[in-house]
């Protein structure tokens, strides 16, 4: 009859074919001891307040090679454990964490992370990595230029370049060596340009400044 059944039966289910009331079902494999068994696959209530559930898998005989699929709480967490370790961590947002717990973004990697191409918006990004900057506005006297939140440069001691070009396409700002110098040195001008002209006679059509 369903529901009934010797006790050296491996499963017994009730009236409906239903198994309820169960704490813990295992999958056992053989052990490198004999007469002995693994367990493979362990499907089980966590002893936790509230219960929750978790999927085991054990494909070695040490604990250290067991992995965990499952939540560790009530909450809308499932982790991946590898050796007692958490290895990856989802939640329903569609948030992961790799290597770590805070799943704050899409993608959390608490770790070093390498990769062959990196697309931003499906166009693939050309990053220039400089090692050593850890926060916008810092970096080693080394490195060839740091910038803060508002892109903006301050507190420089000297530039040394060829050209200075303004980010648009009307070139604002064009600082060139060949007609622009500094302390003493003539800077030549059209006459509808600034005039920096050493014991150069003014006129009225230009602004002119005159060294002594």
């Amino acid at each position: 009859m369903p529901g009934s059944a010797l006790p050296s039966k491996a499963l017994i289910l009730d009236g409906s074919k239903q198994i309820a009331g169960i704490n813990k079902i295992s999958l056992l494999g053989t052990s490198t001891t004999a007469g002995a068994f693994e367990t493979l696959l362990s499907i089980s209530n966590a002893d936790a307040s509230p219960a929750t559930a978790d999927i085991q898998l054990k494909p070695g005989a040490a604990a250290s090679s067991e992995c965990f699929i499952g939540s560790t709480s009530a909450s809308t967490k499932t982790v991946l454990m590898v050796g007692g370790a958490r290895v990856i961590t989802c939640e329903d947002t569609g948030n992961v964490s790799i290597g770590g717990t805070t799943t704050t973004y899409k993608l959390n990697v608490n770790g070093t992370v390498n990769c062959t191409n990196l697309y931003r918006s499906g166009v693939i990004a050309d990053l220039t990595i400089i090692s050593g900057i850890t926060t916008i506005g810092t970096g080693q006297a080394s490195k060839v230029l740091t910038l803060d939140a508002s892109r903006n440069a301050t507190n420089i001691a000297s530039i040394a370049c060829d050209i200075i070009v303004a980010n648009t396409t009307t070139n604002i700002l064009n600082i060139n060596p060949t007609t622009l110098q500094i302390k003493g040195t003539t800077l030549t001008a059209t006459a509808t340009q600034l005039n920096v002209l050493n014991g150069f006679t003014g006129t009225t059509a230009n602004l002119n400044v005159l060294l002594s």
